[in-house]
Parts: C-alpha cells; sequence; structure tokens
C-alpha cells in the first residue's frame, strides 16, 4: 500500500468532534486520517504490486 487517505465529514459536528481524537491516534501509524467540517468526503488507496512479487505470491501458495 503506497497511500491510505481519508478525508471525512459525518454531517454532524459533535460525531466528528468525537472523531477527531481518534483519527488522530490512526495518524501516528496507520496513514493519513482527517476529519474536517466542510461537508468534504475523500478515500484515497493507491495499491502498487510488482509482477514478480504477484509470481512469488503464488509460488509460495502452492507448497
Amino acid at each position: 500500500m503506497k497511500k491510505f487517505l481519508i478525508n471525512i465529514d459525518t454531517g454532524d459536528p459533535i460525531l466528528n468532534a468525537k472523531l477527531y481524537p481518534i483519527f488522530s491516534l490512526l495518524n501516528i501509524s496507520k496513514g493519513n486520517f482527517n476529519v474536517n467540517f466542510k461537508n468534504i468526503n475523500q478515500l484515497t488507496l493507491h495499491l502498487e504490486n510488482r509482477p514478480i512479487d504477484i509470481i512469488k505470491s503464488y509460488i509460495n501458495l502452492k507448497k
């Protein structure tokens, strides 16, 4: 996984405020999580795989 981004607005300011500390803790180790109050929702997931990794994975399943 190259990039993982969540930018969310639930439409409820109180719920957004409750999610803010949780997302701040997740930012430390997991990815890029944001809570906004601007009615913007965004999810970005960028996955990358090389053909050699796919072949290795397939070979390891055959054991």
